[in-house]
C-alpha cells in the first residue's frame, strides 16, 4: 500500500509535457488563444522602471535578455542560473478576475501583485505550441510580471481573461 502511494505522489510532482507542436505551419489555436499565430514584439527590460507593457489579447514574441543583467526586485521561483535569459514586463488588468497567461517555452514567470509573487492557480499544458498555461488570479491595476531561467532568448507569450480553474478532484485516501 505504501509503495503504491510513493508512486503516485512522484507522478503528480514530475513536469507535465506541453502537446506537441507539428514541423510547418502551427495549427490555428480556439479563442480565446486564437491571435497566437499573429505576434508583435518587444524586448524585455533588466530594470522595473523600464519594464514595457504586454498587452491584453494580443501574442507577442519577447526578446529576454541575460538573466545575470536582470535587476529582479523579487528573487525569482526559480533560477535565474547561468546562461540563461529573462526580463521583466508590466501587464495592466482592466478589471479583477482570473487571466490566463500563455507561454511558448518554459520560461519561469513570477507575477508580482503589490510586491510579493503570486502563486499560479492552475496550469494547463494542453495546446499544441503553446509549452504552458497559467492561471491566476489577479486585481485590477498594473502587475510586474518577472521572466527567468529559460534557455531561448525569446519567448512568445499571451495574456487573456480566464476562467476561475476547476476544483483539483477530491483523493481518496
Amino acid at each position: 500500500m505504501h509503495r503504491f502511494a510513493i508512486i503516485l505522489v512522484g507522478l503528480a510532482a514530475a513536469p507535465a509535457i506541453a502537446a506537441p507542436c507539428p514541423a510547418g505551419d502551427p495549427p490555428p489555436l480556439a479563442a480565446p488563444f486564437a491571435a497566437w499565430g499573429q505576434a508583435t514584439a518587444l524586448t524585455a527590460a533588466t530594470a522595473a522602471d523600464a519594464a514595457p507593457r504586454l498587452s491584453l489579447d494580443r501574442a507577442t514574441v519577447v526578446t529576454l535578455k541575460p538573466s545575470a543583467d536582470v535587476a529582479y526586485p523579487s528573487k525569482p521561483g526559480r533560477g535565474p542560473r547561468p546562461e540563461t535569459y529573462g526580463g521583466l514586463i508590466v501587464i495592466d488588468v482592466p478589471a479583477p478576475g482570473f487571466y490566463r497567461l500563455a507561454m511558448g517555452n518554459y520560461t519561469w514567470v513570477d507575477v508580482l501583485e503589490d510586491g510579493k509573487s503570486l502563486p499560479s492557480k492552475a496550469q494547463d499544458h494542453s495546446l499544441p505550441c503553446v509549452s504552458k498555461i497559467l492561471d491566476f488570479e489577479l486585481k485590477a491595476g498594473r502587475h510586474l510580471v518577472q521572466l527567468a531561467d529559460d534557455k531561448a532568448a525569446t519567448t512568445k507569450m499571451m495574456l487573456v481573461a480566464g476562467r476561475k480553474p476547476p476544483a483539483p478532484e477530491p483523493t481518496a485516501d
